[in-house]
Order: C-alpha cells, then sequence, then structure tokens
C-alpha cells in the first residue's frame, strides 16, 4: 500500500512536504485465515492535519483498500498493536489505543464482520496496569491473549502480565505459571498458543542473569513441563518473542537480533 509520499509526516514548517499532501500509515496488518486479505489500521492525513484512523484490507494480491470500519473521525494511530483475526474468519481483534490521554475505551476490540460493528473486548480498568493490548488468539477460538505495554514500559513487573480471555463471559486470568524462583520477574512472562490451540508456551525469566525458562502448559491438565533451560535475553519491545509454528518448530527472537529455533516433540526439544 504505497502512499507514494517521501518525507516527515510530521509538518513543523510551512513549507513542509507534508503541509501540501495527501498521505497515509498503514500499521497492525492480519491475515484472514484463507489467506486471500491482508486487515490493517490507516491513519490518514491531508494537507498536514489528520482525518482519523479506520480499519481496512486489501486483497494479497493488491488492488483497492476497502474501509471496514471507522476507529476515529481525526485522531491519527488509534490502533497500532498487534491484530488477529478469528479461526473462523468472522472476528478481527485489534488493540485500541488513545494517542495522547488514557480513556476507559483504550483497550482490546472485536470487530464483527457481518455486522460491520466493534465492541469491546477487555478494557482499562483504571488500574495501574494502563491498558491491555492483543498478543494472540487461540487458533482453537473462544480465548484471546492480551498483555499491558504501560506496565512493562513502567517495569511493573512483580505480577505476570500475560492475560487469557474467555471471548464468551469476558473473564480475564493469568495463566497457569510454573513454579520459579522467587526472585523471578513474572512480568517478563511471555507466551503464545500452540498451532491447535491446545497448549501454550511460556518463556519466563528463571532467576539468572540475562537467562530465560521455555515451559509448555497443557489447558487440559493444567500441567507445565520445562522444555528449555538457559534461554538468552528475548525480544521486550512489544512482546513479539515467541512464534510457534504448525510444524512443530518454535523461533524465539532475542534482544541482539538473533534467534533460537528449536523443535517441539511432545514434551522434548531437538536441536537449537
Amino acid at each position: 500500500t504505497d502512499d507514494s509520499f517521501a518525507g516527515s509526516i510530521y509538518a513543523l514548517e510551512d513549507d513542509d512536504p507534508a503541509t501540501s499532501a495527501e498521505f497515509f500509515v498503514d500499521v497492525s496488518p492480519a491475515w484472514t485465515p484463507d489467506g486471500h486479505y491482508v486487515s490493517f489500521a490507516r491513519s490518514g492525513y491531508v494537507n498536514g492535519k489528520p482525518i482519523g484512523t479506520v480499519l481496512a484490507r486489501v486483497l494479497a494480491s493488491g488492488g483497492t483498500v476497502e474501509e471496514l470500519f471507522r476507529l476515529s473521525e481525526l485522531e491519527p494511530g488509534v490502533a497500532h498493536h498487534r491484530s488477529a483475526w478469528s479461526p473462523d474468519g468472522a472476528t478481527l481483534y485489534f488493540s485500541r489505543t488513545s494517542a495522547f490521554l488514557v480513556d476507559e475505551e483504550d483497550g482490546v476490540w472485536a470487530y464483527d464482520a457481518t455486522t460491520g460493528t466493534a465492541a469491546p473486548v477487555a478494557t482499562y480498568d483504571g488500574s495501574n496496569l494502563g491498558p491491555p493490548a492483543l498478543l494472540d488468539v487461540s487458533p482453537a477460538g473462544g480465548s484471546l491473549l492480551i498483555w499491558y505495554p504501560t506496565a512493562v514500559r513502567n517495569v511493573t513487573l512483580a505480577e505476570t502480565l500475560i492475560r487469557l480471555v474467555d471471548v464468551d463471559t469476558g473473564a480475564i486470568a493469568p495463566p497457569r505459571m510454573p513454579l520459579i524462583a522467587p526472585m523471578a520477574f513474572r512480568g517478563m512472562t511471555q507466551g503464545t498458543f500452540s498451532p491447535d490451540g491446545s497448549a501454550m508456551l511460556l518463556l519466563v525469566d528463571g532467576a539468572k542473569e540475562d537467562r530465560n525458562e521455555l515451559w509448555i502448559l497443557d489447558f487440559a491438565s493444567e500441567e507445565t513441563t520445562l522444555l528449555l533451560e538457559d534461554v538468552p535475553d528475548p525480544i521486550y519491545d512489544g512482546w513479539t518473542a515467541l512464534s510457534w509454528g504448525a510444524n512443530s518448530t518454535v523461533v524465539i527472537g532475542l534482544q541482539d537480533g538473533g534467534a533460537i529455533v528449536t523443535e517441539i516433540a511432545g514434551a522434548a526439544t531437538n536441536g537449537t
């Protein structure tokens, strides 16, 4: 989605290119389950002035952008965290974030593709954790994984900052955590669903300097199994360190730009 604009989007001077251009900023892309479309959030600008934020989609092969839902009339950047579709393609989950002041509507929302409407799923409750943001959607349907970016930025790490959301009841609770050292930073825990949604990977602080542990949580039994020890510090900016592929391969992105790649076979790992 090329807007054919080059230069700063901030019009600070009267002769800045942005003061006389029409352009947009597209973020938060997500594949539809059938792979035919990519949805995203678009913030538009005309002559240096914002014209709001919309959810939109475009064919994966390219073409005309179709507006799905308007998030704001003027405010840009209302949705910039990760977004993802439900397995049946009926719902797009996204994070609504005010650009300036936090309000009670900030948090995780659901766009209904059938009705063309959007409704909150998990929003700001006034706590010091700040508004939640989407991290993952269960491939089994029915649950989401969220996190709290404000708490991470403020280094509020005494409690687990990833939570499971039951989309039917709205119940929010942290996943069952493995037994870890008392000095471990629970707030550093990251997670992702298994390809079938029956389990979750948990990358937790092991209370060792610059080292972490990779665990698997089975939802049916609530049992946790240690898979990998001494994992270097993962990426914390955006909480995007973990990816569990359909071929049982797990990729852990690291802060130095590298990655650990490991294959999960039951409760064992083969190769790094």
